[in-house]
């Protein structure tokens, strides 16, 4: 105090304050904290900070330098209630603020606050799309990755010699065509499939063993989903046969309660080849498998 009884902002601990020092800092002083006020209407704690992570490590958070819990940076440990946490920051406007408090830090203090139905609906919405964000990035890694790696397998097989286009026909067979039962003996050759690349394979192995083209016939077997004529011009194109030499299509009995999805523009059924007096060939498709069954386990 002076002679004339006037105080002064200099305190005998404090010899080093000077008048300029009180009062509120700017943001953008680094070295010091800067005040902010709440809005009711800012409740989703999102901090942007300038300047890189390694420059600005975690943040700072200060209470407006009129609120009497100012003092009370974790006002949960310090039995503050929700308005010392609400008035703490203006979580929205905070671009060139910095501050030492983690996200985290700033979710838990902030999470009790009272929030509008608008606002429900838009975290709701944020959370939906953050997940639908996810998984659409995840299923294109995903199918990066499938690709990269059935292009490596694809390029191991650069070429097939007819021993082994001999051998992955027979086996083709044995898996999807028609086979005789103890009620059926009599059978004839029937191969069914949906992908066009088998499809291919099994008619060069057809071309392999000596069938002549005109004994074989074609259909489609489809669900009555797609268009039928558009379903046997894809099959015409993929067997390299006129769409005269297909037989009538067989529609399959829609079923409501079915739970498949092979449906839409990709969806062309299943085409049916058929040799016609190839009885004695089936009989050499067993065979032939059996030889091979038995090579590959003695």
């Amino acid at each position: 105090m002076e002679d004339g009884g006037r105080l002064e902002s200099v305190h005998r601990r404090h010899a080093q304050v000077e008048e300029h020092h009180v009062g509120t800092v700017l943001p953008h002083e680094l070295h010091r904290l800067g005040a902010a006020r709440r809005l009711a209407d800012h409740f989703e704690p999102v901090v942007e900070a300038e300047g890189s992570v390694d420059q600005v490590p975690d943040f700072f958070l200060v209470v407006g330098q009129q609120h009497p819990d100012r003092h009370c940076c974790n006002a949960r440990a310090n039995g503050g209630s929700k308005k010392a946490r609400g008035a703490v920051l203006d979580i929205s406007n905070t671009s060139s603020i910095y501050f030492r408090v983690s996200k985290s830090t700033l979710s838990l203090w902030l999470r009790d606050l009272p929030l509008t139905r608008e606002e429900h609906d838009q975290l709701a919405s944020n959370i939906a799309q953050g997940r639908r964000t996810r998984g659409a990035a995840n299923r294109a890694r995903r199918a990066a990755r499938e690709a990269a790696a059935i292009a490596a397998a694809a390029a191991q097989v650069p070429s097939i010699a007819e021993s082994e286009l001999f051998v992955a026909g027979v086996a083709a067979y044995w898996c999807e065509g028609a086979k005789s039962k103890p009620w059926r003996t009599d059978v004839q050759v029937q191969f069914i499939n949906s992908d066009p690349g088998l499809i291919q394979l099994f008619l060069r192995w057809l071309e392999l063993v000596g069938i002549e083209p005109e004994r074989i016939t074609y259909r489609v077997a489809m669900h009555p989903t797609t268009d039928e004529f558009e379903a046997r011009v894809f099959w015409s194109r993929v067997a390299g046969a006129p769409i005269e030499r297909f037989y009538r299509t067989t529609l399959k009995k829609p079923n409501p309660n079915s739970r498949r999805k092979n449906y839409g523009d990709d969806y062309h059924g299943c085409l049916v080849i058929t040799v016609r007096r190839s009885t004695d060939l089936y009989r050499q498709i067993a065979g032939w498998w059996a030889g091979i069954v038995g090579a590959a386990v003695a």
